[in-house]
């Protein structure tokens, strides 16, 4: 989540298949993430992070949707800096990394855990952010995507209970992840809701992201863990609108 992990190559990648959707009378699907979609600590150049395995699972399925991966490690929804660290927020880069994209029709935003653990981690106190700046950042995103005739899915925030980076968790920082989710879920802002957090975390511990599925910096999963958040995208949000 920290550093940052930005792979042009690979997203020169997706962006063909985007294109080669629209020549086969296909569309797009945007992943708006930050490391963890992105796929921070999934195995090099293996094709691992949960949008690849979705897209495998379009093929599968004989859906002629491509998935675009703008995962940027150590994004966040409202802040730009540190710029090195995480690039442009997710608001400044909706149009660049969204918009521009041939054939998108929908748009999965995983964003914001980040704009809760940062400031701990960072030393950068003055961008600290509440509840209510979260959801304003978030309903910003799904207000452009819409003004633009997008379908728009909210991923909810997972687990990080227990994670290495220090100052990056807080009691305060989870009551706002678990606050941020309940509005994904039941706010009506979104067109569909994925239950990433359902998907990772620990039934025992629901604060704590399943062995199973972590990486071991209990904060980024494994490739199984990617795996089964792209198991939890129901493809029926995806069918041509």
């Amino acid at each position: 989540m920290l550093k940052t992990s930005r792979q042009p190559v690979q997203r020169v990648q997706f962006n063909r298949g985007a294109l080669l959707a629209v020549r086969h009378g296909g569309q797009a699907v945007v992943a708006l993430g930050d490391s963890i979609t992105d796929g921070l600590r999934s195995p090099v150049d293996a094709n691992q992070r949960w949008p690849d395995d979705l897209s495998q699972r379009l093929i599968r399925a004989g859906m002629a949707v491509s998935v675009v991966n703008a995962g940027i490690s150590g994004n966040r929804v409202q802040h730009d800096l540190p710029l090195a660290e995480s690039g442009p927020s997710a608001v400044s880069r909706f149009d660049r990394d969204v918009l521009s994209v041939p054939g998108v029709r929908t748009v999965i935003i995983m964003e914001s855990i980040n704009d809760i653990g940062h400031p701990g981690a960072q030393g950068l106190a003055e961008q600290a952010v509440s509840t209510e700046d979260l959801i304003a950042g978030l309903q910003q995103l799904v207000l452009r995507a819409h003004q633009h005739g997008l379908r728009v899915i909210g991923a909810t925030l997972t687990p990080f209970a227990g994670t290495i980076f220090p100052g990056y968790y807080s009691p305060a920082g989870e009551a706002k992840r678990q606050a941020v989710n309940q509005w994904i879920r039941t706010g009506r802002a979104f067109d569909g809701v994925v239950d990433m957090d359902a998907a990772l975390r620990d039934p025992a511990h629901p604060d704590h992201m399943l062995s199973a599925y972590d990486s071991g910096d209990h904060l980024h999963p494994n490739a199984e863990g990617y795996r089964h958040m792209a198991d939890a995208v129901p493809l029926s949000l995806l069918q041509a609108p």
